[in-house]
């Protein structure tokens, strides 16, 4: 096994003892431990087994956008501003988002159902659903006094196709409006069904429409029907779900519901993960790091013995998984890293995939050259104010979500909105500004750096 492994890989052969003694290791580390622990906590929707649902999926949201609806800072009003700004296609009239930049808009009234049959509202007879139609009665937006939304929901599928013989077949003597809703793909029939085969009650002039295509895909799906408006499951948990979890006189049931379908949004047991959190993204990424040298050996050992097994499809899936962590760790080499140097004295820092520059320097300034929080918060002062706590202050602050521990051995915390996100790589516009500053210290200079990539017999 040694000798394979080290010929296939180029990876020095490894005892079984030493394997034994990593795998240990790795079993001890309570880091790991936290990550098992977070996936493995108990959430009703994994206990339920309808943790991809996509019927039990649209039911959540349709209750969830209508909480406290008519609050500025509602779930739905957020929802229409994620809609106005992914609007690529100016599908939205320019009177909805005026109001909303303006904040004019008023919902009076809101009607959420999932799962409506097409049917109860239109005049074609199939027996198909919109998995969320929301009705909202409004005031504010132009000669508009009504917004129905459509959402088309997936979870674990794409856009459906068209109408088989045997679906046809479910109405009888089809009319011209049906014969036409068959001939159609899933998008471009709910817009037929929604928009020009209404019943008698719509009146296109005050009631504004606006198709919604959710999907956990954030890469580009191209829809056939250009009236829809595409939203991730991110842009959901970005703009909608965070932003909730963390505002003040929500209910806290309402919170912890939401809190425990995020979680299942990220859970890696399914077949596809539809969002990720702040959190977790650098939980995963710690986790990685840590542990990637043991990762690679695994799954090169499987390669081999599947190989020797002749189960070639578990041998390619395998190959895959090796090629991508090649690749990643490749883009990583090439990644601008950045130098610190203090009274002449150079030291590298740098972390792969979350650098987090901004928070990295300043632990290191404490830590060797004893500056205080204080010292900190008066030198970046006009960057963030104040932006360390001592553990004490961190304890007594409203929403102490915002902070973030500096590091292990430090009891201090920094703000997250700047040092964890705003500058979160060396590219960020805001970082040279935060390394100018760190540039006026007395024996500090920073500089960023790009690692040349590794020599090769080929290149040399």
């Amino acid at each position: 096994m040694a000798d394979s492994l080290s010929k296939t890989s180029g990876i020095a052969p490894i005892s079984l003892p030493e394997i034994r003694k990593r795998v240990i290791k790795y079993n001890l580390d309570p880091k790991n431990t936290a990550v098992r622990e977070y996936y493995d906590k108990d959430n009703i929707w994994k206990t339920l087994k309808i943790g991809r649902n996509e019927n039990r999926h649209s039911a959540f949201l349709a209750w969830f956008l209508g909480l406290d609806y008519k609050s500025e800072n509602a779930p739905l009003y957020r929802l229409l501003a994620l809609l106005a700004s992914n609007d690529s296609n100016g599908n939205i009239d320019n009177s909805l988002v005026n109001a909303i930049a303006l904040q004019t808009l008023k919902i009076k009234k809101a009607t959420l159902e999932s799962e409506k049959v097409i049917n109860s509202f239109t005049k074609i007879r199939y027996p198909d659903r919109i998995d969320i139609f929301i009705t909202c009665e409004i005031e504010g937006c132009g000669g508009f006094n009504k917004i129905e939304i459509i959402i088309e929901n997936k979870v674990e599928s794409s856009e459906g196709g068209l109408k088989t013989k045997k679906e046809k077949t479910k109405v009888s003597n089809l009319t011209s409006e049906e014969e036409e809703y068959c001939r159609l793909h899933q998008t471009e029939r709910y817009y037929y069904a929604c928009h020009d085969c209404r019943n008698t009650d719509f009146d296109s002039k005050k009631t504004m429409q606006i198709f919604v295509y959710l999907t956990p895909k954030e890469e580009d799906e191209l829809l056939h029907c250009k009236k829809f408006i595409k939203i991730s499951y991110q842009d959901l948990v970005d703009h909608i779900f965070d932003p909730f979890i963390i505002s003040k006189g929500v209910n806290d049931n309402a919170k912890n519901a939401v809190a425990e379908y995020m979680r299942i949004l990220c859970n890696p047991n399914y077949k596809s993960i539809l969002a990720t959190m702040k959190e977790e993204k650098e939980l995963l990424e710690d986790f990685y790091d840590r542990n990637i040298d043991l990762f690679k050996r695994a799954i090169q050992i499987k390669k081999i013995i599947a190989d020797e097994n002749g189960d070639v499809e578990l041998a390619k899936t395998l190959a895959a998984q090796e090629e991508s962590i090649q690749e990643t760790e490749k883009s990583e080499r090439s990644k601008p890293s950045f130098t610190i140097t203090l009274d002449n004295q150079a030291t590298q820092l740098r972390k792969p995939f979350l650098s987090q520059p901004a928070a990295m320097i300043i632990s290191f300034l404490m830590q060797n050259r004893g500056f205080t929080k204080d010292n900190i918060n008066l030198m970046f002062k006009e960057v963030r104010e104040p932006l360390i706590l001592s553990e004490d202050e961190w304890q007594n602050v409203s929403d102490q979500t915002r902070w973030k521990k500096i590091s292990d051995d430090q009891d201090y915390y920094i703000t997250k909105l700047y040092a964890y996100h705003k500058t979160k790589t060396v590219k960020d516009p805001n970082f040279p500004k935060f390394m100018k500053i760190a540039n006026k210290i007395e024996g500090v200079k920073i500089e960023i750096i790009k690692e040349q990539p590794e020599k090769t017999e080929e290149n040399e």
